[in-house]
């Protein structure tokens, strides 16, 4: 077995002391079923990978800018609500 330390946030430890009291376990228990149960990392395939940068969109500043483009194109498309 490996000894690992840690440092939490305040508010973190608080949550994971509440955790521990409430289900009768220790930090231990808890932190590694929080760490076998995490989902494992999305790699995308080589596909997909090859198709990056493979077509123009004709905006040159798009991959700098492109939470403000996803952002105008989802406030267009998003139902008014009066308050415009």
């Amino acid at each position: 077995m490996t000894m690992l330390t840690i440092s939490l946030p305040d508010d973190v430890f608080a949550k994971l002391q509440k955790r521990a009291v409430d289900s009768g376990t220790t930090y231990d228990q808890i932190v590694a079923e929080a760490v076998t149960s995490m989902p494992a990392p999305i790699r995308p395939s080589k596909e997909l990978r090859a198709l990056a940068g493979s077509w123009s969109s004709g905006v040159s500043d798009l991959g700098i800018r492109h939470d403000e483009y996803l952002g105008q194109l989802l406030a267009k498309d998003s139902p008014s609500d009066g308050h415009e």
